[in-house]
């Protein structure tokens, strides 16, 4: 399970940064 979360974080990080940084503002609003 860990290497499974592991892998979804990278993921999303990629992507995050894909964004320009976004998803650390999506994170705060949740």
């Amino acid at each position: 399970m860990e290497l499974k979360f592991s892998r979804l974080r990278r993921w999303l990080f990629a992507l995050c940064q894909a964004r320009s940084g976004q998803c650390l503002q999506q994170r705060e609003h949740r």
